[in-house]
C-alpha cells in the first residue's frame, strides 16, 4: 500500500501544524489539518488519493509524520492546504490536493538535485526548469502512475549520498518512460514494434534494459523524442513517431552494414576507432560493429536501432563515444563487448 503523499511530510510537511503552527505564522488554535484534510477525503470516497483505505490508517499516517520543518515552508504548504479545504465539490479538492503534494515532491527532488549538481538528470540546467518539468509530469500523470512514481521518489529521497539518488532518480525516470511506451505500443495494438515476444512485460523489460545502459546525454535526448511521440493520441501518428526513432520504415537494420559504417565512420572523424577495439582501420572497426550488432537479441533490436540513432544524432564526439561505449551492455557481444 502506497503513503507516499503522505510520506512527502517527512520533514512534518502535513502533521507540523497539529498543535503547532503558532511558528508558521499561524495562531495556537490552528487546524488540525490531518484530521480535516482526511475527513474530507473520506467524505468524498477518495483516501485512495493519499494511499489509505480508511480514515483512521489516512489520519494514523499522516500524523506519523510530526516532526520539525521551517516555519516558511509551514506556512507556505499549509496556505496550499487551506485553499484545497476551501474548495466547494470533491474533484477540486482532490485535484488540489494532489497538485500540492506534486508541487512538494517536484521542489524536494529538484532541490535535492540542485545539492548534488546533478540537475542535468532530468534535463534541466536552472532549478526553476527542473522544478516546472517535475511539475508538469506528474500533474499528467494518471493517479495510478502518479501512485507508484511517488512511491519510487520516496526511495530515491530516502538515499544517504548524491550518486545513489541520482542513479535513483534516472532508473525511475527511464522506468516511467519505458512504461509510457509501451502502455501506449498495447493500446494501439503494436507491441510487436518493440517487443518480439509482443508482451508488454517483454516491452517494458527491453525497454528499460536499453534506456538504463544509455549515458546520462543519451538518455535526455531519446526521454524527450520518446516524451513528444507519448504525448500523441492518435495511435497513426504515435506509431509514425515511434517508428522514426526506432529507425523502422527506413531500411535501417541494427544488423545492416550501412548502421556500421556510419557508426565507425563517426569514431574515426571523432578519432575513437578504439571504442570498438579497432585501433587501425575503419574497415576493420566495420567488421567488429557488424558482428556485434548481429548479436544483439531480436527483443533487443528495435530499441538498438533507437540508441544507435541517438548516438549518431550527437554532434560532441565525448557524448557520441560514451553513447557508443554504453551500448556494449546490450548483452555480451553488442557492439563490441566480448
Amino acid at each position: 500500500m502506497r503513503r507516499g503523499l503522505w510520506t512527502v511530510a517527512s520533514t512534518g510537511l502535513l502533521a507540523i501544524c497539529i498543535s503547532t503552527c503558532g511558528g508558521a505564522g499561524r495562531s495556537s488554535a490552528a487546524k488540525n489539518y490531518p484530521a480535516d484534510i482526511c475527513n474530507r477525503l473520506q467524505t468524498c470516497g477518495d483516501l485512495s488519493v493519499v494511499g489509505a483505505s480508511t480514515l483512521a490508517e489516512c489520519t494514523a499516517s499522516a500524523n506519523q509524520q510530526l516532526s520539525a520543518m521551517t516555519s516558511t515552508d509551514a506556512a507556505a504548504f499549509t496556505q496550499g492546504l487551506d485553499q484545497c479545504l476551501a474548495t466547494s465539490d470533491c474533484p477540486s479538492f482532490s485535484t488540489c490536493l494532489s497538485t500540492l503534494v506534486h508541487s512538494t515532491y517536484a521542489t524536494a527532488v529538484c532541490n535535492r538535485l540542485q545539492t548534488c549538481g546533478d540537475l542535468s538528470v532530468v534535463g534541466a540546467s536552472t532549478l526553476a526548469e527542473c522544478t516546472a518539468n517535475a511539475n508538469q509530469q506528474l500533474n499528467a500523470m494518471t493517479s495510478t502512475d502518479a501512485a507508484a512514481f511517488t512511491q519510487g521518489l520516496d526511495q530515491c529521497l530516502a538515499t544517504s549520498d548524491c550518486p545513489s539518488f541520482s542513479t535513483c532518480l534516472s532508473t525511475l525516470v527511464q522506468s516511467i518512460y519505458a512504461t509510457a511506451v509501451c502502455n501506449q505500443l498495447q493500446s494501439c495494438g503494436a507491441l510487436s514494434l518493440l517487443s518480439s515476444s509482443g508482451t508488454l512485460a517483454s516491452c517494458e523489460t527491453d525497454a528499460n534494459r536499453l534506456l538504463n545502459a544509455m549515458s546520462s546525454s543519451a538518455q535526455i535526448a531519446a526521454d524527450q523524442v520518446i516524451g513528444q511521440c507519448a504525448a500523441l493520441s492518435d495511435c497513426t501518428a504515435f506509431l509514425s513517431c515511434i517508428g522514426a526513432l526506432v529507425g523502422q520504415g527506413t531500411g535501417t537494420s541494427v544488423q545492416s552494414t550501412t548502421t556500421a559504417t556510419a557508426i565507425c565512420d563517426k569514431l574515426q572523424s571523432c578519432g575513437s576507432l578504439a571504442t570498438l577495439g579497432a585501433t587501425t582501420t575503419v574497415d576493420t572497426c566495420v567488421a567488429l560493429a557488424g558482428r556485434a550488432l548481429s548479436a544483439i537479441p531480436s527483443t533487443l533490436q528495435a530499441f538498438a536501432d533507437a540508441a544507435i540513432n541517438v548516438c549518431l544524432a550527437m554532434s560532441d564526439c565525448t557524448s557520441f563515444g560514451t553513447c557508443v561505449s554504453n551500448l556494449t551492455t546490450l548483452g555480451t557481444t553488442a557492439l563490441g563487448g566480448h
